[in-house]
C-alpha cells in the first residue's frame, strides 16, 4: 500500500515538471499541434494550418498563412497565384492573368489580347487598328500600309493593291483617290499618275497612258487633253503636244501628224492649223513654207498655184514673179514659149500683127532695109529715099 502510494507520487511530480506525454493524451488550440518532442502545444509554422489543433496541414495551391499558429490559410486575391505551402500570394506579372476559378498558375494573355497591370484576372481584348502576339503587356498600333479592321487582331494585313494608309492604327485603307494609283500591297502613300498617263477611276493599280494625239500636261491628271489645232502627239503618253513644222498644218483638234500644205500653198510659222495659197506670179511645191517667184519667161495667173506656166509662143515676160506674159509688138516675133523677149524682124520681112510668132518676108517689089518694121517699102520709094539721102550726104 505505502509503496502505491510513492509510485503515484513520483509520477506526478514527473507530469508537473513539464515530461513528454503522447499526443493523444493532450488536445490543443486550433493553429497548434501537440509537439511529441516537448509534450507541449506549439503553433503550426508559416505556411501551414490546424484546424483542429490535433496536427498542421499544409496550405495548398492558391491559399497561404504568412505567420506561425494559423487556424486556416487565406485565399488568394483574383490574379495572384501560390504554391502548396505558401506564405503569401504572388501577382501575376503584366501580359498575363489568373483565372478566378482558382487556378493555380499565371496564363499567357491569347494574341489579339493584352494586361497591362499585374495581378490580372483577365485580358482586354485589342481594339481595331491594333494587333498584339501573345503575352502582350500592351497593343501595337498597325503601321502604315497596314490595317486591322476587327478587335482582338493578332497581326495586321496589308492594304490591297490600289488603296494605301500613311498613319498608324489603321483600321481600313482608303482607296486611292483619282489620278493616283498603288501597284503592289502595303502601300503607305498613293502615287500620282505621271505626266502623259491619267487615271479616271479611284482604286486602281495603274495609270493608263493618254492616246497618241492627246497629253497629260501635269502628275496627277484624271483625263487626257486633245492636242489643240496646230499641234500633235504622234505617240501615246506624251505630257505635251508638238507644233506642226513651217510647211505643215493641222486643222482639227487630236491630231496625232501634222499634214504637209498643198502644193500651192505655204505656211510660214510653226504651229498653224492653216495654210496659205501662194499669191499670183508665186508657186510653190508640197510642204513648203515659202514661195517662190516664177522665173523669167514663166507666168502664174490667180492664187494656190502649184507650177508656172511657159509664156506661149509669140509672147515673153522678161521679169520675175509675173502673172501673165508681154504679147510681142507689131515688128516682133516669138516662135518659142517660155521666152524673155521678142526679137525685132530682121531687114526684109515685116509683121504688122502683134502678138506674132514669125516674121514676114517683103514681097517682091518692095524693100525693108530696118528691123522690126510692120511693113515693106516699094522699091521706087526706096530709089527716091536712096537718092534723097545721097543728096542730102552730098549737100552736106
Amino acid at each position: 500500500m505505502r509503496f502505491a502510494k510513492v509510485l503515484f507520487f513520483a509520477l506526478l511530480a514527473v507530469c508537473s515538471s513539464g515530461f513528454p506525454v503522447s499526443a493523444h493524451a493532450q488536445s490543443c488550440s486550433p493553429g497548434e499541434f501537440p509537439d511529441p518532442a516537448t509534450g507541449v502545444c506549439s503553433p503550426c509554422a508559416p505556411g501551414s494550418f490546424s484546424a483542429d489543433g490535433q496536427s498542421c496541414l499544409t496550405c495548398p495551391e492558391n491559399t497561404f498563412a504568412p505567420v506561425a499558429g494559423m487556424r486556416s490559410c487565406a485565399g488568394c486575391e483574383p490574379g495572384n497565384i501560390a504554391d502548396v505551402g505558401a506564405v503569401q500570394c504572388t501577382a501575376c506579372p503584366i501580359g498575363t492573368f489568373a483565372d478566378p476559378q482558382g487556378l493555380a498558375q499565371c496564363i499567357d494573355c491569347a494574341p489579339g489580347f493584352f494586361a497591362p497591370q499585374p495581378g490580372s484576372t483577365s485580358c482586354s481584348v485589342c481594339a481595331a487598328g491594333t494587333f498584339s502576339g501573345a503575352g502582350a503587356e500592351e497593343c501595337q498600333a498597325c503601321p502604315a500600309g497596314r490595317f486591322s479592321a476587327n478587335p482582338g487582331s493578332s497581326s495586321c494585313s496589308d492594304c490591297p493593291a490600289g488603296t494605301a494608309a500613311s498613319g498608324l492604327g489603321n483600321v481600313s485603307c482608303p482607296a486611292c483617290p483619282a489620278g493616283t494609283f498603288s501597284g503592289a500591297a502595303g502601300a503607305a502613300e498613293c502615287i500620282q499618275c505621271a505626266p502623259g498617263f491619267v487615271q479616271p477611276q479611284p482604286g486602281q493599280m495603274a495609270c493608263a497612258a493618254c492616246a497618241a494625239g492627246t497629253f497629260a500636261g501635269e502628275a496627277g491628271e484624271t483625263v487626257c487633253q486633245a492636242c489643240p489645232a496646230g499641234r500633235f502627239a504622234g505617240a501615246s503618253g506624251q505630257s505635251a503636244c508638238q507644233s506642226c513644222a513651217p510647211g505643215s498644218f493641222a486643222a482639227d483638234e487630236g491630231a496625232v501628224a501634222c499634214t504637209d500644205c498643198a502644193a500651192g500653198f505655204f505656211q510660214p510659222q510653226d504651229g498653224s492649223a492653216v495654210c496659205f495659197a501662194c499669191p499670183q506670179g508665186r508657186f510653190s511645191d508640197s510642204g513648203s513654207a515659202a514661195c517662190q517667184n516664177c522665173p523669167a519667161g514663166r507666168f502664174a495667173q490667180g492664187t494656190g498655184n502649184a507650177d508656172c506656166v511657159e509664156c506661149p509662143p509669140g509672147t515673153a515676160q522678161p521679169s520675175e514673179g509675173q502673172a501673165s506674159c508681154s504679147t510681142c509688138a507689131a515688128g516682133r516675133f516669138q516662135p518659142d514659149a517660155g521666152q524673155t523677149d521678142c526679137p525685132a524682124c530682121p531687114q526684109d520681112t515685116f509683121q504688122p500683127d502683134p502678138g506674132s510668132i514669125d516674121c514676114i518676108a517683103c514681097p517682091a517689089g518692095t524693100i525693108q532695109p530696118g528691123t522690126g518694121e510692120t511693113a515693106c517699102l516699094d522699091t521706087d520709094v526706096c530709089l527716091f529715099i536712096t537718092r534723097s539721102g545721097y543728096e542730102g550726104e552730098a549737100s552736106g
